[in-house]
């Protein structure tokens, strides 16, 4: 089919109670019920912009709450007579790695913490003074740039577990590293589906919004095309982009 743009396109896995980490693909059963309506009506809508013409590849983080998602695609869009060629799992897609977010949050909004062997006080205004919100302090990098004087006030054994949760470049390069791959490799012309995780897609959900507060929503997707070596996020689905606290 001449002149056919192939796109890559980005879900987020669906709405989770977050049970399962990494699982067989058959195990996968992550998603609420709400969760499994709403990536179904995704790939519905999905579906209407591609051509039977060519397979679909899936990709997806081996989380349960992404392969959870990728079978339901995979089902959704076979269902709609397309022919999709299987899920492959690839942990460049996994979660932060090493993240904790009952670790993470206090740093942001404060509160008691127990950890180890101690239990403190988190003083928001020492590890948050700019009083940043979640998604804002997580892809600043605040965790990793604590002031000495609000180390001072933190445990040892708790900064080295904050210490040790991936950093956002690398969780955002993640993503690059993987479209690159796929838009640099010859295909056989099939149309490559992504499942993962929000944390992996932010820098696009800002490039489509120009809000640092951007978020990819449960289930849903956005397209990325590659354009002369640059990736270039492109939204389809309306309603897909959400603000922090929507």
């Amino acid at each position: 089919m001449s002149g056919y743009i192939m796109d890559t396109y980005i879900f987020r896995h669906g709405e989770s109670p977050y049970a399962q980490g990494i699982v067989s693909l058959k195990e996968a059963d992550d998603l609420t019920p709400d969760g499994v309506v709403n990536v179904k009506d995704s790939a519905s809508h999905l579906g209407q912009r591609l051509s039977r013409d060519f397979p679909v590849e899936i990709h997806s983080s081996p989380f349960g709450r992404c392969l959870h998602t990728a079978r339901i695609i995979g089902n959704t869009l076979s269902d709609l007579r397309f022919r999709v060629s299987g899920i492959t799992e690839d942990s460049t897609l996994s979660e932060v790695e090493n993240f904790d977010w009952g670790l993470f949050l206090p740093l942001v909004v404060g509160g008691e913490l127990e950890y180890g062997s101690e239990r403190f006080t988190v003083d928001d205004s020492l590890t948050n003074p700019q009083g940043l919100s979640s998604v804002r302090y997580f892809r600043s990098d605040s965790a990793h740039g604590l002031s000495q004087g609000a180390r001072k006030t933190l445990p040892r054994e708790y900064l080295e577990r904050i210490d040790s949760f991936e950093r956002y470049p690398s969780v955002s390069g993640r993503l690059d590293t993987k479209l690159k791959a796929l838009s640099d490799v010859e295909r056989t012309r099939a149309v490559p589906v992504i499942c993962t995780h929000e944390a992996l897609t932010g820098r696009f959900a800002e490039d489509l919004t120009g809000s640092p507060k951007a978020l990819l929503g449960r289930g849903k997707y956005f397209g990325v095309r590659s354009e002369d070596g640059t990736l270039v996020p492109i939204n389809y689905q309306k309603g897909a982009l959400i603000s922090e606290g929507n």
